[in-house]
């Protein structure tokens, strides 16, 4: 199984879609939709990896799996959101995002590749499979390709 370990702030919901919401006067959770170019990226992913969806971002706390997925296939996204990492405390705590997918990989079986997408770089050992995107463009072509790769160990 390959697993696509998934932020949603700076990654799906990005400063440049948020920005025009703001101009077609959308103002109302304008950063709770998702970018459509993230969209379609993530699908182009999902569908050349068949890889699953993993949601480590903060949009998991409060929502359960069939939550999160009512939300992704809102907004569009045809992957599967298999499950979310649990959440092991705050920052402050000296927990970062990289433990809390590290824990959800000693629990997985049969996990052949993975890779993270992320706006920010709490991963601690797991940098090398960090795909870091900005704020303001979240998942773009350029990104989806170096997942890709990272997915497919090429």
């Amino acid at each position: 199984m390959r697993v696509v370990f998934l932020d949603i702030d700076g990654v799906m919901c990005t400063g440049r879609h948020a920005r025009y919401l703001h101009f077609q006067g959308d103002m109302k959770g304008r950063w709770e939709k998702f970018d459509p170019y993230a969209v379609k990226w993530l699908n182009e992913l999902v569908a050349a990896t068949d890889a699953v969806l993993v949601v480590s971002s903060v949009w998991r706390l409060g929502r359960d799996i069939s939550k999160l997925q009512g939300i992704f296939k809102g907004e569009g996204v045809t992957g599967v959101v298999l499950d979310k990492t649990p959440h092991l405390g705050w920052s402050t705590d000296g927990i970062r995002r990289g433990h809390e997918i590290q824990y959800w990989l000693d629990e997985a079986r049969e996990i052949e590749s993975f890779v993270i997408i992320d706006d920010d770089s709490d991963m601690v050992h797991l940098m090398p499979y960090l795909v870091k995107t900005s704020v303001q463009y979240g998942l773009t072509r350029e990104k989806m390709r170096e997942a890709k790769k990272v997915l497919l160990g090429v």
